[in-house]
């Protein structure tokens, strides 16, 4: 035996974590978090302080972040916070440590953090909604602060690492040498990191000197986080002398991967004109084209159809030839006397439905033909001479049979506006973009074949754009839907939606009021012709109509022929309708008595 070495023991490393149910767990098979913070009501939230700018912002939130400084935000700095009204949080902070806001019960609709640097200056401020009506989930970022907490659910999991040492020789040791290194390789907010950290724990263990088949051990915390994909490395290296003979050692090495399920997309639509205001900010122009000045130019619509059509409060002069026009091709025409005698062409060409076309250099009037294969479909005038003091106003929006005012100069309806749609990735996780819709009044268009590469990595990007016409003179609403939907390497599909809303309200209104008179046959009241006032020219009359003209007021009247046969008998009162036929006599003879008495008051006779 004078060789054998007697000296020999183990090291082992265990880790334990919780699962989300508070249950102990080896920590290589603690869960990731569900990450949806906004199921309910939440008490408190905790954050990383990542000193970042808004811009870089990962949420899908319309945040509030407002940064003051083109400077960014310091590595070190003050954070105050305030729910409500009242300040819960006020700490220094830097890159890296975790702050925790906590509620009075529960967390109101929004919280508000604002960062100071050394020299008390607010260099940003953040807005966050927990009302739960808003996404909010886990490694979401505002700003200078990355959500890691809320509630129960965690990102950053405390873990227990415990490193064992075995005595199995025949001789008694003392521990010398607990050297741990851990080493990490991490993803996180679309960077990759690695670090390696050495350290001996030679302090903790328990007992450093330990006898045949007894054990001692060493206890540590660290912290994993389980929403991101990484792996941590932990090994040990453990030596030992005995009381005699050569020293001793042994090592451990335990890993543990994180690999979080689910994807976070992100999708926004904003638009806007081609000076840069927002579309659902455009105004309505003011509607009169002819206030007092020339018209230089008019842009109409071509909307086909009929002179019945027409809106318009001028006196409408428009005609209709072979049927009128169809939805089919056509020629408009247009002329103007722009001087005494002189008719000059201000437009000839072919249009569709609605196609629009501008008419300039013209005078007092423009006189319009639809034409479809050289037949005349419509003629029409368009007055646009009129001033404050004419009934021949010019409005935007007036239609003349299949003609419709747009823009008088710098008056226009119609604006181009461009949607922009921006796609993005604000999880931990690549995914791959599955749909990506436009829904705009009930159409649906698919753009997911424009954004090149579908695979998203964080952070990354697709941005679409969209050219569209705003008429801002119709009161009607247009809501713009994106919806986008991706699916991660591991777990549940993600989706997300964003919605623009433009609704122009004209303030002007139009009415146009008119008279027209028809008699019972349907004469225009202007052509109804006079009758011959002679009744008995061509002979003896068959039926004749009296109004009751007094006096008195009231009165009884009986008329009756040469046999005594009654033709009328009533009592009538001022502006009544005396109707006398029958077998007609030459000779009418007519009583007429007092209507309350029953006097006699006269007699007359008519010749017929």
């Amino acid at each position: 035996f004078a060789n054998y070495n007697f000296n020999h023991f183990q090291v082992s490393i265990s880790c334990i974590g919780t699962d989300e149910d508070g249950n102990d767990v080896d920590c290589e098979e603690i869960p990731s978090p569900d990450g949806s913070c906004s199921d309910g009501d939440i008490e408190t939230l905790s954050f990383t302080y990542i000193a970042k700018t808004c811009d870089e912002r990962a949420n899908t939130q319309d945040d509030t972040c407002e940064d003051f400084f083109d400077s960014g935000v310091p590595e070190e700095a003050v954070i105050t916070c305030f729910v409500d009204e009242d300040e819960v949080l006020s700490t220094s902070v830097s890159v890296g440590d975790v702050i925790t806001v906590p509620g009075s019960g529960t967390l109101s609709d929004m919280l508000t953090c604002d960062v100071f640097d050394a020299s008390n200056n607010k260099r940003q401020t953040v807005k966050i909604d927990t009302s739960g009506d808003a996404d909010l989930y886990l490694k979401d970022i505002y700003g200078s602060l990355q959500l890691e907490k809320c509630d129960d659910q965690n990102c950053l999991v405390v873990v227990e690492y415990t490193y064992t040492i075995n005595n199995i020789g025949a001789l008694p040791m003392d521990i010398t040498l607990l050297e741990r290194t851990i080493s990490a390789q991490i993803e996180l907010n679309g960077e990759q990191r690695a670090g390696e950290e050495t350290e001996d724990l030679i302090n903790l263990v328990q007992d450093k000197q330990i006898d045949p088949n007894e054990s001692t051990e060493a206890v540590e915390s660290g912290i994993i986080d389980v929403c991101i994909e990484g792996k941590y490395t932990t090994s040990v290296v453990v030596e030992a002398d005995p009381p005699e003979g050569v020293p001793c050692s042994d090592e451990d090495e335990y890993e543990i991967t994180t690999e979080p399920e689910g994807c976070r997309v992100d999708v926004e639509v904003t638009c806007e004109d081609d000076s840069g205001t927002s579309c659902d900010e455009i105004l309505p122009p003011a509607p009169k084209c002819n206030e007092g000045e020339e018209i230089e130019d008019i842009t109409f619509t071509y909307l086909g159809g009929g002179c019945d059509q027409s809106s318009n409060t001028q006196e409408d002069d428009c005609e209709e030839f072979n049927g009128g026009p169809s939805e089919e091709e056509s020629r408009i025409l247009c002329i103007s006397e722009v001087s005494e005698g002189s008719l000059v062409v201000i437009f000839s060409d072919t249009v569709e439905v609605g196609d629009t076309f501008t008419v300039s250099s013209f005078g007092n009037t423009i006189n319009c033909e639809i034409l479809e294969d050289n037949l005349k479909k419509q003629s029409l005038t368009i007055i646009t001479s009129g001033d404050d003091d004419s009934d021949d106003d010019l409005f935007l929006k007036d239609v003349f049979g299949s003609l419709q005012v747009e823009s008088c100069d710098d008056k226009n309806c119609l604006s181009p506006i461009t949607y922009t749609y921006t796609l993005e990735n604000v999880g931990q996780s690549p995914m791959d973009v599955t749909v990506l819709d436009r829904t705009r009044n009930g159409d649906t268009v698919s753009f997911l074949g424009e954004i090149g590469d579908r695979t998203l990595e964080f952070g990354e990007t697709r941005v679409i754009f969209e050219e569209d016409i705003l008429d801002a003179c119709i009161d009607e609403e247009t809501v713009t839907t994106i919806t986008a939907e991706a699916d991660p390497e591991e777990g549940d599909p993600c989706l997300n939606e964003d919605e623009y809303v433009i609704d122009p309200k004209p303030k002007d209104c139009r009415v146009d009021v008119e008279i027209t008179c028809v008699d019972d046959d349907g004469t225009n009241c202007a052509d109804i012709v006079p009758p011959p006032f002679n009744c008995n020219e061509d002979g003896c009359v068959d039926e004749l109509s009296f109004t009751y003209t007094g006096p008195p007021i009231s009165a009884r009247i009986i008329c009756s022929n040469d046999d005594g046969v009654t033709l009328f008998r009533d009592t009538v009162t001022l502006g009544d309708t005396v109707d006398v036929n029958g077998d007609l006599s030459p000779i009418i003879a007519c009583e007429m008595f007092d209507a309350g008495n029953g006097e006699l008051i006269r007699e007359f006779t008519i010749d017929t």
